[in-house]
């Protein structure tokens, strides 16, 4: 690539991304990796189109079938989260929020002494059907088609 962006990332940013997006088996990639993230991250950062994309970069369509590959895939979420608990760690938090937050609501409700409900002892409450912004029976305060036509 003749022209670096301030999106490309550094030696030791590929070196934790690099196992996601690589893969050890099969035919050898035609095209390096390292500069479809880079292409990814451009457009993530400008929000360019993707048939936008300068033309240092791989063609626009190989980025973007990769990009969809990685997603559908759960390659993106797997590096999403990876990277999540990097930082989670180097802050000094040892918990996930989701499990703490569920886990506090939980004894919350066992010490107000609530019981615990499955899923099949919840009740769907039936829907009221509306008619016309009235609620009730049909013929209540309402004409028929009949009267309307002598009236």
């Amino acid at each position: 690539m003749s022209q670096e962006y301030s999106t490309d990332l550094s030696d030791a940013q590929w070196d934790r991304v690099r196992p996601f997006v690589e893969k050890s088996f099969g035919r050898p990639a035609q095209i390096e990796r390292r500069r479809i993230v880079n292409a990814i991250l451009y457009i993530l950062r400008t929000g360019c189109q993707w048939r936008m994309l300068p033309c240092e970069f791989p063609h626009w369509s190989t980025v973007h079938s990769c990009y969809w590959r990685w997603r559908r895939d759960g390659t993106l979420e797997r590096l999403h989260d990876a990277l999540r608990q990097e930082v989670r760690l180097k802050a000094g938090v040892w918990h996930s929020p989701v499990l703490l937050s569920w886990t506090a609501k939980a004894s919350r409700q066992r010490k107000k002494g609530a019981k615990r409900i499955r899923q099949s002892q919840k009740r769907e409450r039936p829907q009221a059907a509306h008619f016309g912004g009235h609620v009730g029976p049909v013929n209540e305060g309402m004409r028929s088609s009949s009267q309307c036509a002598r009236a």
